[in-house]
């Protein structure tokens, strides 16, 4: 039984208010990333696109069941569109594809109003497009060979300390005199992280380096762009507090991120007592969510909040 029309507007109110979707607008991506990383989170997207497009058949009358299947359709669109951006700073990144995919995800709305206006399922060549789109994602490969931050800043060693953390002033002293030849590889990678604007280069260079160095790039480079949006959107006044503060935690979220980091390596070298590693894996638990994440995650919520 086809629905009364009012009850398909009121359907199709929230698909016909759906904003069109944005497109790869950087020229570069050019940042490494290891593939188990990078696999994980473009299976994720993988998955997610091809959920969508399992998921385009009308569940048939009903508004609640029409609503839940519409509402599920959107999430599942809006999530794709995350997801694919997420990954746009990193070298395997196509721009072509992901506007391909993008073009898909965009008509997808018109889709929708047309089946039910029609009272029948999305058109099955859409289904077979987002599925195309998956399987291309699910192969896509990093061919990053582990040595992220060699490649990035064109060095032979990585620029790492005795104990294992990122030293962007390695860098710049391996520039010395050379400073042209830093930008020249620096800035395709702020670029592609979004942070063209940063001016001063040991700056740029840690950012760039930090996230490179982490074991989940992808992950970092989401937090640093939430971080940064967020505090540029905020109110001037927060935006001032927030800026004050991390600065004068900075010197504790260094200790902090030091014990953490010995805490894991004691994880991986206690082999032969478990309950030592049980330990030292606590620690390093309890080290990290209340140092780096508490403070971090404290202020990103007074930026959102404005408070």
């Amino acid at each position: 039984m086809t629905l009364p029309p009012h009850a398909i507007e009121r359907l199709l109110s929230p698909v016909r208010s759906v904003s069109a979707l944005p497109r790869s607008a950087r020229d570069h991506h050019t940042v490494p990333v290891d593939e188990a990383p990078w696999r994980w989170h473009a299976d994720v997207l993988a998955d997610v696109i091809r959920s969508l497009s399992q998921d385009l058949v009308s569940p048939g009358d009903g508004f609640k069941k029409l609503q839940g299947w519409i509402d599920q359709l959107l999430r599942q669109r809006d999530r794709a569109v995350s997801l694919l951006f997420s990954l746009e700073p990193f070298e395997p990144y196509d721009p072509r594809q992901a506007d391909e995919l993008l073009d898909l995800l965009d008509e997808l709305p018109a889709h929708i109003i047309r089946a039910v206006e029609a009272d029948t399922s999305v058109s099955t060549d859409v289904g077979r497009a987002l599925a195309d789109a998956a399987d291309w994602w699910s192969t896509r490969s990093s061919a990053s060979d582990g040595q992220g931050l060699s490649r990035a800043f064109g060095m032979d060693i990585p620029p790492r300390g005795t104990q294992g953390f990122f030293r962007a002033e390695w860098v710049l002293q391996h520039y010395a005199y050379r400073g042209s030849d830093l930008l020249a590889l620096l800035i395709p990678h702020l670029v592609s992280l979004g942070i063209p604007h940063v001016t001063d280069v040991l700056a740029g260079v840690y950012a760039v380096g930090q996230v490179i160095d982490c074991d989940d790039p992808v992950a970092a480079y989401i937090a640093t762009n939430t971080l940064t949006n967020r505090y540029f959107a905020a109110e001037p006044t927060i935006a001032d507090q927030f800026r004050d503060h991390l600065r004068a935690v900075e010197p504790a979220l260094r200790r902090a991120r030091s014990a953490a980091t010995r805490a894991y390596e004691a994880v991986l070298t206690q082999t032969d007592d478990s309950e030592a590693r049980a330990l030292a894996l606590a620690d390093a638990y309890k080290r990290t969510i209340e140092g780096p994440f508490r403070q971090y995650s404290w202020a990103t919520h007074c930026l959102r909040a404005g408070e």
